[in-house]
């Protein structure tokens, strides 16, 4: 057992009554593209703390938390070294993606036939959007790794017979793990016919690839699990410390981000104009009062 595993330990045995839940170290590759299609990647380290349906996800790289309360039906994230907090419900969640696909779909309508309509029609597929109902399921790959000393089995969901957007190898003895994936669907990650077939992949994913929305953003993770755990998990851990400031999460609150400040010395001039009018070649000055 690694280090970082032990450190978690300890700390689950100090505040708090601690509780057996399920801790797992991973590598991430993440490929974000926002609505624009702007994309970043970040590579990162992380720790999954999962317990009764709770999950905490701790970026070690970054120093931020997501934290995903399915029993309260919201979502937080925590940056404890910028001393702030964001929090969005699943309710907000589902309503802002509500009116993005409806701006979507009517845009895709007014250039149908063009490039730019197949460019919608991949954005509202990687938000979990389908005109009709897809034909989703999960089939058995026949093939099996190792992964951090446990015996994986293949695992992908295939949509519409042609689209993968999860290709896994999953452990079925960590079968508490699922609420990992259960936290994402209920957060709207997948089109239900989608989240519905994720819960069966049998296991927690420890490794492979993974398509969903998170918030309005379409990620791209590639994924490997390095250690995994039972180790206690404290009272606080799936809660946000109340020293910390709410602040709108960015790329998501329309209000989120600093406002543009006025510059100095701002004045209202006319002199362009002025310019512009002694340049005018229609400006007629036999009429203009000597």
């Amino acid at each position: 057992m690694n280090e970082l595993i032990l450190m978690f330990l300890a700390l689950g045995l100090q505040d708090g009554q601690p509780a057996e839940g399920l801790r797992l170290e991973r590598r991430v590759r993440v490929v974000t593209r926002d609505l624009s299609g702007k994309a970043s990647e970040i590579h990162r380290r992380e720790v999954l703390t999962i317990h009764e349906g709770k999950v905490a996800v701790d970026d070690l790289t970054f120093g931020t938390r997501l934290v995903i309360r399915p029993d309260r039906k919201l979502l937080w994230v925590i940056d404890p070294p910028g001393g702030t907090y964001s929090e969005i419900t699943f309710d907000a969640l589902a309503e802002r993606r509500k009116r993005i696909l409806e701006d979507l779909t009517q845009a895709r309508l007014r250039v149908a036939g063009t490039q730019e309509a197949d460019d919608i029609d991949k954005i509202l597929i990687g938000l979990g959007f389908f005109s009709t109902p897809p034909a989703v399921e999960v089939r058995d790959t026949g093939k099996t790794e190792e992964v951090a000393g446990r015996r994986c089995a293949g695992r992908e969901i295939v949509v519409n017979g042609i689209d993968h957007p999860i290709e896994v190898f999953v452990d079925p003895s960590l079968s508490d793990g699922a609420a990992y994936l259960e936290a994402l669907a209920a957060s709207g990650a997948w089109h239900p016919a989608v989240a519905e077939k994720v819960r069966a992949l049998g296991g927690f994913p420890m490794k492979g690839k993974a398509r969903y929305a998170l918030f309005l953003d379409r990620v791209f993770s590639d994924e490997e699990v390095t250690a995994v755990a039972r180790a206690p998990v404290r009272a606080d851990a799936f809660e946000r410390p109340a020293t910390l400031r709410q602040v709108p999460l960015a790329g998501f609150d329309p209000d989120a981000g600093p406002r543009p400040e006025k510059p100095k010395n701002f004045e209202h001039s006319y002199r362009e104009d002025e310019i512009d009018r002694e340049n005018n070649p229609l400006r007629d000055k036999s009429k203009e009062p000597k």
